[in-house]
């Protein structure tokens, strides 16, 4: 399993409607703010003062990676950072204290469990956080690094509050104090141990790359509305809606496009694509995301449309070819939709 979840914020609308629920966070609330343009190496980030959740598997050990951005001021004592939960009960909270401290709490802050250093955390510096929680009524750990340097390691913990030594659901949420603050997040990775390295431990920094079509593909059979090809009619940011779109209504049909060759790295950990799509019937629809390489399509998962836009991200955290993913994989293939039903 390994990587659960990946968030670049690269194609969120501004008004926090269209494209949030797209970004696979859960649906009430989801991350109200994007910003394509200023994340900390361009594109986007998330910048808002709601609460943000997002629900994973069962894990006992849970690994948050990102880039963060303190605005303005630090935080308090009393307002949770992040909340690690076991169904609606909280197992366990992550606070900022107001020298840049973290804390470290069972329960939603019951007990204080362990602290780390102060004057760490900065506001208006970006930074890279890596997190990483094993829970456990008797052998509980957590372990917080900063660009790389540890800063919190404890061990022995008791950080749970339910029999279950796991956690299924956690939330980010503004640690500082007023409304007005706004701490920034981008290239959010969430991992358990389960798989091989690198996102089997406390992650190294790491940066989402966002890519849009530039040329259509091999199958182009869905009809283009709005702009003369089907790529072009899903290459801007955020999703547009109705302006233009490509439309199908014989299942079995494909189109695919292809996205500018990559270059300056060779290491590749995983490819999240992103669907934003509505149905506009009163029968049930369905569509796959589709990677066409060598010849060859591979469909994921059918999901089920609404009559609203909305997003539907799919995570391959191999190749659906030959494993695992390098650079020159990923330049070859093709990305589009299969209208499945």
């Amino acid at each position: 399993m390994a990587l659960l979840f990946m968030d670049g914020f690269d194609y969120y609308s501004t008004d926090g409607n269209e494209g949030a629920v797209g970004a696979g966070w859960d649906a009430s609330p989801t991350p109200g703010v994007g910003n394509t343009s200023s994340g900390i190496y361009g594109y986007g980030k998330y910048s808002n003062n709601l609460t943000a959740y997002r629900t994973i598997p069962n894990t006992q050990t849970v690994i948050l990676g990102f880039h963060y951005f303190p605005g303005g001021s630090l935080g308090d004592n009393f307002t949770n950072w992040f909340t690690f939960y076991d169904g609606g009960t909280t197992q366990a909270v992550l606070r900022i204290g107001d020298q840049g401290q973290f804390l470290f709490y069972r329960g939603n802050g019951s007990a204080l469990l362990a602290t780390g250093p102060i004057n760490n955390l900065r506001p208006n510096t970006w930074v890279w956080l890596s997190i990483k929680i094993k829970f456990s009524a008797t052998v509980g750990t957590i372990d917080i690094t900063l660009n790389g340097v540890s800063l919190l390691s404890a061990s022995g913990l008791n950080n749970i509050t339910t029999a279950n030594a796991y956690t299924n659901r956690f939330s980010t949420a503004r640690p500082g104090n007023g409304s007005s603050y706004h701490p920034n997040w981008d290239n959010f990775h969430v991992c358990d141990d389960s798989g091989g390295a690198p996102f089997n431990a406390i992650l190294a920094e790491r940066r989402i790359y966002f890519f849009m079509p530039t040329g259509a593909g091999t199958a182009s059979v869905w009809t283009a509305n709005g702009a003369a090809t089907f790529w072009q009619c899903t290459d801007e940011v955020p999703s547009n809606g109705d302006t233009d779109y490509g439309s199908s209504t014989t299942p079995g049909n494909r189109s695919d496009v292809v996205i500018a060759d990559v270059s300056g790295f060779t290491v590749l950990d995983s490819v999240k694509t992103n669907m934003v799509a509505r149905k506009d019937d009163a029968g049930a629809r369905t569509l796959s995301s589709v990677v066409r390489q060598g010849g060859t399509y591979y469909d994921a998962a059918a999901v089920t449309l609404f009559s609203t836009y909305s997003g539907f991200p799919v995570l391959y955290n191999a190749q659906p070819a030959t494993g695992a993913w390098d650079v020159t994989a990923f330049n070859a293939a093709e990305w589009g939709v299969l209208d499945v039903a």
